[in-house]
């Protein structure tokens, strides 16, 4: 160079060691596996070096375990026993990625187990287990389904295991049972099923009992169905029982079944039996009835008698064997009333027929006792009297009862044949002596009379009667229907007043013996000329017949 010399001065090179870079090798596992091996990848050889210039190997570790869920971890790297000749090395830390869940066993079961009857609980549990030892207990819910329809909402697993909710509806049939597991963070989703058998129920037609009277056709008959589930009700069922008894409208008292058939219903979820019910025929009832009677006060009580009615079937008395007891309290001395006729059972006896026991009544009513005219100061009986009175001066008709009765003026009618109706003036009654008395206006004349205890009153002539519903009236049996005929002076009683009469009691008078039938005049005596008085009348009356 111009203007310049050289100089040669000696240097020095160094070579330094290159640098190998040891890297832990990023690494991934599935969680619940254990750690894979852990390697690394050595880079940076010059000159054509290999791997075969190293000694040695580095230490590998993490934190990660089987258990470790998803997640990364740092893989380490120390040096540990590397050497190379011509190289320094640097470390470089991996990474250990949990990337994937781990998958499931899943047990399924049911209680009380895989065959049931429709209607009985049943639950589901399904145990979740890890596919390999050594993972953790799964977490997550279980959701059961019935035929692809959740049956309640998903269950959480608690250590693992999960139970549905109880069930009584799954239908009859062989069903289709999944337990879906949801996963979790460290395990996958997963599905198991299984099947369920279940048994129809078992639905009981009963024939319900029924009954019937002895006679009568027989009633419709009914039936009750049990056995239903799941609040269902007869609406599930087609079709009817039939419903049958051999009994028919003739047949007597007693039991018979009434049969049950099925083979007409149908019900999903059920099948059908059926228990007879039965059928009682009741006896029939006859009603024996004690006649009812009348009798008047003294009077002789009457026969007791009796009715039987409410035969059926064309059955007559002749089913019956023997009689009933009857009795009545009521005597030919006992007061104008109402006295039951009572009835007991004593040998009655029937097939197919029970007694019903109805009393009767025995009317006692009130009976006249005696009939008398008065006349001057006389009175006298003309019961089955079979002459005529020869008085004068009859002014009154008293007619005497059994009983006190209730009785008014317009219930005796006087009738004759010269006079069409004779008229009382007034009438008096004594309730201590049951003696009614009818006040004539005028003596009786001559005249074949009627005397009839009917009257016109409405009421006509009974007996009070207190009775447990008030007073009941008894009315007497039968009107008084009495004849008699009045001619004054007719002293023998023939017909007509003649010499025979005046001659008869001229002889009376002298013998000084007192007769009824010669008190014409009814002073009741004979003394102090009262006989001529007497006869006198009788010679007024000669000649005089009745019409």
């Amino acid at each position: 160079a111009t203007n310049y010399t050289f100089v040669a001065v000696a240097g020095t090179l160094t070579v330094t060691p290159a640098t190998l870079t040891v890297t832990a090798n990023n690494l991934s596992k599935t969680y619940g596996q254990a750690n894979p091996t852990l390697t690394d990848t050595i880079t940076g050889f010059v000159n054509g070096d290999t791997a075969s210039v190293v000694s040695g190997s580095p230490d590998l570790s993490t934190t990660a375990t089987t258990t470790s869920p998803v997640g990364t971890y740092p893989i380490n790297i120390t040096l540990g026993t590397l050497t190379a000749t011509n190289y320094d090395f640097t470390l470089v830390p991996g990474t250990l990625t949990v990337t994937s869940q781990a998958s499931t066993t899943i047990a399924l079961t049911a209680t009380p187990g895989s065959t049931t009857t429709y209607g009985q609980s049943v639950t589901f549990t399904a145990t979740v287990s890890p596919s390999t030892s050594g993972g953790a207990t799964p977490t997550g819910t279980v959701q059961f389904e019935v035929n692809g329809v959740d049956l309640g909402t998903a269950v959480t697993l608690v250590s693992g295991s999960a139970t549905s909710v109880a069930t009584t509806t799954i239908a009859a049939g062989t069903q289709a049972i999944e337990a879906v597991y949801s996963g979790d963070s460290n395990y996958a989703q997963n599905t198991q099923s299984t099947t369920q058998t279940v048994n129809p129920a078992t639905l009981t037609v009963t024939a319900n009992d029924a009954t019937k009277i002895y006679g009568q056709a027989n009633p419709t008959f009914t039936d009750t169905i049990t056995g239903f589930q799941n609040g269902d009700t007869s609406s599930v069922i087609t079709g009817t029982p039939t419903l049958s008894t051999t009994a028919t409208t003739a047949s007597g008292v007693g039991t018979y079944a009434i049969a049950v058939g099925v083979s007409g219903l149908t019900a999903s979820n059920y099948i059908f039996t059926g228990v007879n019910g039965t059928l009682t025929i009741d006896p029939a009832t006859l009603t024996v009835t004690a006649n009812n009677q009348d009798m008047n006060h003294y009077d002789t009580v009457p026969t007791l008698t009796y009715a039987i009615t409410g035969f059926v079937n064309g059955d007559t008395s002749s089913v019956v064997s023997g009689s009933p007891q009857l009795f009545t309290s009521a005597s030919s001395t006992s007061s104008a009333g109402l006295y039951p006729i009572t009835v007991g059972p004593n040998t009655l006896s029937a097939a197919n027929y029970d007694f019903t026991l109805v009393p009767g009544t025995l009317t006692v009513h009130p009976k006249v006792m005696d009939v008398r005219v008065n006349w001057g100061v006389e009175s006298m009986s003309i019961m089955n009297l079979s002459r005529d009175l020869p008085f004068i001066n009859i002014s009154s008709i008293d007619v005497i009862f059994s009983d006190n009765v209730t009785v008014n003026q317009a219930d005796l009618a006087l009738t004759g044949i010269n006079v069409p109706s004779y008229t009382f003036s007034s009438m008096t009654y004594n309730s201590t002596t049951f003696d009614a008395n009818w006040k004539l206006p005028t003596p009786l004349g001559v005249d074949r009379l009627m005397l009839a205890l009917d009257g016109t009153s409405s009421t006509g002539v009974s007996a009070p009667f207190a009775a447990t519903n008030g007073t009941v009236n008894i009315p007497m049996e039968k009107n008084l229907d009495l004849g008699f005929a009045v001619l004054p002076g007719d002293y023998n009683g023939d017909g007509v007043v003649t010499i025979r009469d005046l001659v008869s009691e001229e002889a009376l008078i002298q013998s000084g013996t007192y007769s009824i039938w010669g008190d014409i005049i009814g002073s009741g005596t004979f003394a102090s000329g009262d006989g001529t008085t007497d006869l006198i009348d009788i010679r007024k009356k000669m000649g005089t017949k009745l019409p």
